[in-house]
Protein backbone atom coordinates (compact mmCIF):
# COMPACT_ATOMS: atom_id res chain seq x y z
CA UNK A 1 0.00 0.00 0.00
CA UNK A 2 1.30 3.71 -1.47
CA UNK A 3 1.14 5.97 1.69
CA UNK A 4 0.80 9.69 1.30
CA UNK A 5 4.58 10.24 1.58
CA UNK A 6 5.53 7.63 -1.05
CA UNK A 7 2.87 8.96 -3.88
CA UNK A 8 4.65 10.27 -6.55
CA UNK A 9 1.46 12.29 -8.07
CA UNK A 10 -1.83 14.30 -6.47
CA UNK A 11 -5.32 14.31 -8.35
CA UNK A 12 -5.80 18.39 -8.29
CA UNK A 13 -7.96 17.49 -4.92
CA UNK A 14 -4.74 15.81 -3.22
CA UNK A 15 -2.83 18.67 -4.55
CA UNK A 16 -5.12 20.94 -2.66
CA UNK A 17 -5.21 18.59 0.51
CA UNK A 18 -1.43 18.48 0.70
CA UNK A 19 -1.05 22.18 0.38
CA UNK A 20 -3.78 23.06 2.47
CA UNK A 21 -5.81 25.13 0.09
CA UNK A 22 -8.80 24.27 -2.31
CA UNK A 23 -9.28 23.21 -6.16
CA UNK A 24 -10.05 26.32 -7.56
CA UNK A 25 -6.46 28.05 -5.93
CA UNK A 26 -4.93 24.72 -7.84
CA UNK A 27 -6.36 25.10 -11.03
CA UNK A 28 -5.05 29.10 -10.77
CA UNK A 29 -1.48 28.01 -9.82
CA UNK A 30 -1.49 25.34 -12.80
CA UNK A 31 -2.82 28.40 -15.19
CA UNK A 32 -0.25 30.49 -13.85
CA UNK A 33 2.49 27.81 -14.60
CA UNK A 34 3.38 27.38 -10.75
CA UNK A 35 2.61 23.70 -10.64
CA UNK A 36 3.20 21.46 -13.08
CA UNK A 37 0.58 18.92 -14.68
CA UNK A 38 0.31 15.53 -16.85
CA UNK A 39 -2.98 14.71 -17.83
CA UNK A 40 -3.71 11.21 -18.57
CA UNK A 41 -6.67 11.44 -20.40
CA UNK A 42 -9.35 13.37 -19.26
CA UNK A 43 -7.24 12.92 -14.96
CA UNK A 44 -5.12 15.50 -14.28
CA UNK A 45 -2.00 14.56 -12.16
CA UNK A 46 0.34 16.81 -10.37
CA UNK A 47 3.91 15.69 -9.40
CA UNK A 48 4.91 15.23 -5.53
CA UNK A 49 8.13 17.89 -6.70
CA UNK A 50 6.06 21.09 -7.58
CA UNK A 51 4.11 20.60 -4.27
CA UNK A 52 7.05 20.38 -2.45
CA UNK A 53 8.63 23.27 -4.50
CA UNK A 54 5.46 25.51 -2.72
CA UNK A 55 5.73 23.86 0.43
CA UNK A 56 9.71 24.82 0.90
CA UNK A 57 9.27 28.45 -0.48
CA UNK A 58 10.09 30.60 1.84
CA UNK A 59 7.34 33.03 0.98
CA UNK A 60 5.05 30.50 1.35
CA UNK A 61 2.29 33.20 1.28
CA UNK A 62 3.55 34.52 -2.59
CA UNK A 63 2.32 31.33 -4.51
CA UNK A 64 -1.55 32.44 -3.95
CA UNK A 65 -0.59 35.92 -5.55
CA UNK A 66 -2.09 37.14 -8.41
CA UNK A 67 1.32 38.66 -9.71
CA UNK A 68 3.18 36.96 -12.41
Amino acid sequence: QITTSEKTHFTKKGAAAELSCSVPMIDKLLQQGRLDKIKVGAKVLIPREGIERILSNKNGANYVSDKK
